[in-house]
């Protein structure tokens, strides 16, 4: 059983990609998977597939014919509007944003006896803790 790695936002975190890069010296690690879309600023559809020459002609010889041009057409075009340059700072402001995000989140979430959970070492997502909601209450999903 091939071990894949899913590495659907991976791209906008330099923490994944400093772990994926490791992966690459692992030999149980077969493949890693990426989304385009949500690394890439483009429409649904497409994905990177990185791994073994073997695995990864596998996975494509999975999709004769099904595939689309418009993924690759997309990611190219977007790519090259951005240049390394603009690819950086957009990575800069991501990480910006977040720690911001990250700070108005846990003010609100305060404010209504929530809070914001803690995981240092995840830099893409955050998550709220609800275990304070009433749920015999009948309106727990809606009091936030």
């Amino acid at each position: 059983v091939p071990l894949i790695v899913n590495n659907a936002y991976g791209l906008q975190c330099t923490k994944c990609c400093s772990l994926i890069e490791e992966t690459n010296r692992d030999p149980q690690v077969d493949a890693v998977v990426q989304s385009t879309d949500k690394n890439f600023l483009v429409p649904i559809g497409g994905s990177i597939v990185i791994g073994q020459s073997d695995l990864v002609s596998d996975v494509g010889g999975g999709y004769p014919g099904r595939a689309s041009m418009s993924p690759i057409l997309d990611l190219f075009i977007t790519l090259m509007s951005l240049g390394k340059s603009g690819w950086l700072s957009m990575l800069r402001k991501r990480r910006e944003m977040f720690k911001d995000f990250k700070m108005k989140l846990q003010r609100w979430t305060l404010e209504r006896g929530l809070r914001v959970l803690e995981v240092p070492w995840n830099r893409i997502s955050l998550a709220i803790d609800l275990s304070s909601l009433d749920l015999n209450s009948g309106t727990a999903a809606t009091e936030v």
